[in-house]
């Protein structure tokens, strides 16, 4: 989960200077601050018995992960053992075995629950204003009642904003190839066609209003970094701070939304029937706020519930979707995969499942995946640069973050009529 939504904006730029000052701060705070976890539970690399992290341990959280989290799987998990590893800032986080798995999945959120986790990595009350935004998630309940209820008035709507984003952005030239940033050009098609679930046309093809959106949930999840790297008592200062560029980002976004929340609350007063509102998410909240959070029924708090069902829709699926282009771009020509997927999208649209504490958005997720990919490889071919002479770029490590490469690029052109 935190691999989909952290960004590397924030741990790329002055990562190291976070992460001694961090090691300073929490080196001082830990004196004074209480495990919170069990005596029992054993410390990654540390000898039995210790209550704290040694300084070398948190280093190789910082700079060699992916070593720390191969001990975490060979010393524990393969062994059906819990074990806590230290992670962003002064936090640590219990990594329980797969054996846990389905223990973990049987409780209810009263006793293992995520929205409680997801607002200690959030820290909302810093740049959104109040820790409601996350606690209280009506908004997500929603969201999950329409996605699996009501899904079906969505999809074609879905489907036709996908080939309209994947159509304009990666071209329609039956010649010549294009050279595309992966990325980029991913978390646009994403985002335009989760803004076609959420807003609806035509602000989902507002070119100004996605890459506002998307500077705006990534000030979050910067906001969110900055601030986790901080002890406790100094959040508040270091949350302030980090969190102006956000503010400023969800004023302008305010601004957008504005004539369209006030045309929507003029529709709800009218003599219409619910039957004829907008087909969005939007709307659905909207009345919904209008009989249950009458208090929230105003743009700057609306805003922020918009944007918070944003970063489900949109920001997943990004590096998710980029991973999947590469690793199917890759894939050995004697395996036939890219064939055997254009095959089977002319058939098939598989549906997977989540637990009980899963987003809601998983199920726009996984149709925006698998229409993506089906769209994708039916309509264009795509293959790597020269320079890249055939091989994927590795991804990298972050943190605990597996990234993509940093602007890779593919090159598309569209196939001839299929």
């Amino acid at each position: 989960m935190l691999a989909t939504l952290a960004t590397p904006v924030v741990l790329d730029n002055g990562f190291v200077l976070l992460a001694v000052v961090s090691l300073i701060l929490g080196l001082v705070y830990r004196a004074y601050s209480p495990t919170g976890f069990s005596d029992d539970l054993s410390l990654i690399r540390e000898a039995p018995g210790k209550k704290h992290f040694s300084i070398w341990t948190r280093i190789s959280f910082y700079f060699n992960c992916a070593s720390l989290y191969r001990d975490v799987y060979d010393k524990f998990s393969k062994r059906g053992m819990p074990v806590l590893v230290p992670t962003l800032g002064t936090r640590k986080e219990i990594f329980l075995p797969y054996s846990s798995m389905k223990w973990a999945l049987s409780q209810p959120p009263s006793v293992l629950g995520m929205w409680e986790a997801f607002n200690e990595m959030f820290q909302l009350g810093h740049s959104l204003g109040d820790e409601k935004y996350m606690i209280d998630t009506w908004p997500h309940l929603l969201a999950r009642h329409v996605l699996t209820q009501e899904l079906d008035e969505y999809i074609l709507a879905v489907h036709e904003e996908l080939k309209h984003a994947v159509d304009t952005r990666f071209g329609t030239d039956t010649e010549n190839w294009a050279t595309l940033d992966l990325l980029d050009t991913i978390r646009m098609v994403v985002n335009q066609v989760g803004s076609r679930f959420a807003v609806g046309l035509p602000l989902c093809r507002d070119e100004e209003y996605l890459r506002l959106l998307m500077s705006a949930i990534d000030g979050i999840v910067e906001s969110a970094g900055v601030t986790g790297f901080a002890p406790t008592f100094l959040r508040p200062l270091i949350g302030s701070l980090a969190s102006s560029r956000t503010r400023g980002r969800l004023a302008k976004l305010e601004a957008k939304y504005d004539p369209i929340f006030k045309e929507r609350i003029r529709i709800m007063q009218s003599e219409k029937p619910e039957a004829s509102d907008p087909t969005d998410l939007l709307q659905k909240m909207m009345r919904y706020a209008q009989k249950n959070r009458p208090d929230e029924l105003e743009t700057s708090q609306m805003t922020k519930r918009l944007l918070m069902a944003n970063l489900g829709f949109i920001y997943q699926p990004n590096f998710a979707m980029s991973n999947m282009i590469l690793n199917i771009v890759n894939s050995d020509a004697e395996y036939g995969t890219i064939s055997t997927l254009r095959e089977e999208a002319a058939t098939h649209l598989l549906i997977f499942g989540r637990g009980r504490n899963s987003c809601p958005g998983r199920f726009l997720v996984d149709f925006q995946l698998k229409m993506m990919v089906s769209h994708l490889l039916t309509n264009y071919d795509i293959k790597f640069p020269d320079e890249y002479q055939g091989q994927r770029p590795p991804n990298r490590w972050l943190l605990e973050f597996i990234f993509p490469p940093r602007a890779v690029k593919v090159m598309v052109k569209r196939r001839a009529a299929v």
